[in-house]
């Protein structure tokens, strides 16, 4: 503050507060931002883990985006904007003589989130253009009906918890052997006010495949 004029300038007029993981994840801490203005904190990112949200710190190579959507009392809540494996840990999971396998899904949660879902599968050996479309499929199908009959948090929660996956790792994997199925990354689109339809008979946008000589 300014002895002369009273006027408060820079870091003295800002105000700190404590941003909040949402309420599916314990509305943990995940940080804290200044503002001299709480309108112009919305909307701002912050990153975490899986492990600093669930005390797994196994769990580091995943990481999480939440943005803030207001500005309670003294603290940030947020929403969940996305996530994404590190890419040392997907590399890590590719062998030689394998198809890695990825795919992305454009999704409606049950109240009209629009969600893209990168998932990737992992293969034992290497297959037939056929098994590698009936992988891809069947993947895409769990992964939009999933989304239509669960309500955005836990849909989220299931993407980056890997439950998800687990799910396409047991109705896969008697199509094909499979070694691994990540959710490699996930996205926020739009929420339910700005969501456009997607289009009937949608499959998803298949990435390319990449095989390991």
């Amino acid at each position: 503050m300014s002895r002369r004029t009273g006027r408060t300038y820079g870091w003295e007029a800002k105000k700190w507060y404590e941003v909040k993981a949402p309420e599916m994840f314990g509305e943990t801490k995940i940080g804290e931002t200044p503002s001299d203005d709480p309108e112009k904190a919305i909307g701002r990112v912050f990153e975490t883990t899986v492990g600093d949200l669930t005390g797994d710190f196994s769990k580091n190579n995943t990481k999480v985006y939440f943005k803030i959507k207001e500005i309670s009392a003294e603290a940030a809540n947020t929403q969940f904007v996305g996530h994404e494996l590190t890419s040392d840990y997907v590399d890590s999971l590719v062998r030689r003589k394998t198809d890695k396998i990825d795919i992305v899904v454009d999704v409606l949660t049950k109240e009209g989130f629009k969600v893209r879902v990168k998932p990737v599968l992992f293969t034992v050996k290497r297959g037939k253009s056929s098994q590698i479309r009936s992988l891809r499929k069947k993947a895409t199908e769990i992964i939009r009906n999933k989304a239509k009959e669960t309500k955005f948090e836990k849909f989220a929660k299931d993407l980056i918890l890997g439950n998800i996956a687990s799910e396409i790792y047991q109705a896969t994997k008697t199509i094909y052997p499979l070694r691994r199925v990540e959710i490699r990354k996930s996205e926020v689109l739009s929420e339910p006010s700005e969501v456009e339809d997607i289009p009937e008979g949608f499959e998803g946008i298949p990435e390319e495949q990449e095989n390991e000589e």
